[in-house]
């Protein structure tokens, strides 16, 4: 649900592409999980919005529920973005859960998209579709 345009006042990437928008800039920005992108993104944003967890401090590790918004849908940012990554890209590759992605990669997406925040960076951006898939398994795995 992004509100009317803004102005960025400091540099920040977009929440879509992963490109930074630049100070002066137009941009939305979500009321309900703060993401922020370029207007002409806003076709490619994802359909679920995540709330921010229920506590204050985001966490670095712990059950998934401590991801969980405490407002519908209860599902993990982490989790709804992997998802529906996999469904725009994945959907045509064999082998999708199977076939592992390099585990370099998978570790550090995975942690990145851990000490990001309730604003996650644009997993979009990854070139392997069997990365985000392992990043999405190594989560749910705890």
């Amino acid at each position: 649900d992004p509100i009317p345009l803004l102005q960025v006042m400091r540099p920040e990437p977009c929440g879509v592409c992963g490109s930074r928008i630049r100070f002066g800039k137009a941009a939305l920005k979500c009321r309900l999980c703060q993401l922020l992108l370029h207007p002409k993104c806003q076709e490619q944003c994802p359909s679920i919005c995540m709330p921010r967890p229920r506590h204050q401090a985001w966490p670095h590790q712990g059950v998934i529920a401590d991801f969980a918004p405490s407002t519908p849908p209860l599902v993990p940012a982490l989790v709804a973005q992997c998802v529906t990554e996999v469904e725009t890209r994945g959907l045509t590759e064999t082998g999708l859960y199977r076939v592992p992605g390099s585990e370099q990669l998978v570790r550090e997406w995975k942690q990145r998209l851990l000490r990001a925040g309730g604003v996650l960076p644009a997993i979009g951006t990854v070139a392997d579709i069997h990365v985000v898939c392992g990043v999405l398994k190594d989560f749910l795995r705890g």
